[in-house]
């Protein structure tokens, strides 16, 4: 499944673990940028070295600090937006939180509003603003 591109000088794929393998092996391909789990990154990351390919690998680390001088409606915005946007399925989507604890409260209040703004999935209605879970795995970790 190829994903939309935004930047004219890259192509995004997302692929399986034996196509990645044939991928890398191509002598076509001078430079992989890889993000997956760790396993899968360090198996990629040692097959491009092999092939004496350029390699790249984003291993999360995406954190929303906010510290005393935040403008805490932007903040709000932006926890929300990082956490939620694309169902939280990006790399890029904020996987912890790190608040200065007096604004703690504060965020999360606002935070709570904001959310209560958007609107569960509806494939009918195009005005939805909280997409779907990509499967039923995900699931298993929101429900307890």
């Amino acid at each position: 499944m190829a994903y939309a591109n935004t930047n004219p000088y890259t192509d995004k794929v997302s692929i399986s673990t034996d196509q990645m393998d044939r991928l890398i092996d191509d002598p076509r391909v001078r430079a992989v940028a890889m993000t997956g789990s760790e396993a899968a990154d360090s198996a990629d990351a040692a097959r491009a070295g092999k092939n004496l390919r350029k390699s790249t690998r984003a291993l999360g680390g995406s954190d929303f600090t906010m510290l005393e001088n935040a403008d805490m409606a932007s903040a709000a915005k932006h926890a929300l937006v990082g956490g939620v946007g694309n169902s939280g399925q990006m790399h890029t989507s904020s996987k912890r939180s790190i608040v200065v604890e007096a604004l703690a409260d504060s965020l999360l209040e606002k935070f709570l509003a904001a959310l209560s703004d958007f609107q569960p999935y509806d494939p009918v209605n195009k005005a939805i603003t909280l997409l779907p879970l990509p499967s039923r795995a995900p699931l298993a970790t929101l429900v307890h």
